[in-house]
């Protein structure tokens, strides 16, 4: 059976540290690994529910069910939004441990300023929410292999797309998206599935 150890890596040095986590072999890890603002938790999905792990004292939370390993925390590490398989969006306290419906869809994704709100339609579009005012721009048509993330200023949307070649041999390709006039330019594209994405 292969093993899966979440680790930090140390630019610096070069090397991995000790493994901050490690499933049991009856657990299925599904990855999803993000740090928890302004505290000393990670989060991942394992057996399809988001777990938080606080590193500090060790203990290990389940909190529920995530659809296509897909969450996302806003800036406070207080909030965070999660999909179901009914295709729901909901936006999770974490002090009240309350969740509220707020859209319907999947896989969102928080602005860097917590505005505005990416995801993936039930008409199969990327759709950018105002959380402030509630205007919607319906954008390119995407399906659950997309990637994407705000830049910086919340202005743009980096996009990774991936589709398969005669083989079934999985290629991507990454776009700038300017989600208010919908226009996207093509910065390039590649082998393999859709890589991480990040901004500076």
């Amino acid at each position: 059976m292969r093993r899966f150890e979440i680790c930090e890596y140390d630019i610096k040095s070069k090397k991995f540290g000790e493994p901050i986590f490690i499933p049991g072999d009856s657990q299925k890890f599904e990855g999803s690994v993000k740090y928890v603002p302004n505290s000393d938790r990670i989060s991942f999905v394992l057996d399809y529910e988001l777990h938080i792990y606080d590193r500090s004292s060790g203990t290990l939370t389940k909190l529920f069910e995530v659809a296509f390993n897909s969450y996302s925390w806003d800036n406070t590490g207080k909030k965070l939004l999660y999909s179901d398989y009914d295709e729901n969006i909901y936006i999770y306290d974490m002090e009240s441990n309350e969740k509220r419906k707020i859209l319907t869809g999947i896989c969102p994704v928080y602005s860097s300023s917590n505005e505005y709100i990416a995801y993936i339609g039930i008409d199969q579009r990327l759709t950018v929410y105002n959380v402030n005012t509630g205007k919607k721009w319906r954008t390119v048509p995407v399906d659950d292999s997309a990637r994407y993330i705000f830049s910086p200023d919340d202005k743009y949307i980096l996009l990774g797309t991936e589709y398969a070649d005669l083989m079934s041999f999985p290629h991507y390709t990454l776009y700038i998206l300017d989600y208010k006039t919908g226009k996207k330019k093509r910065l390039f594209g590649g082998e393999g599935n859709v890589p991480s994405l990040d901004w500076k």
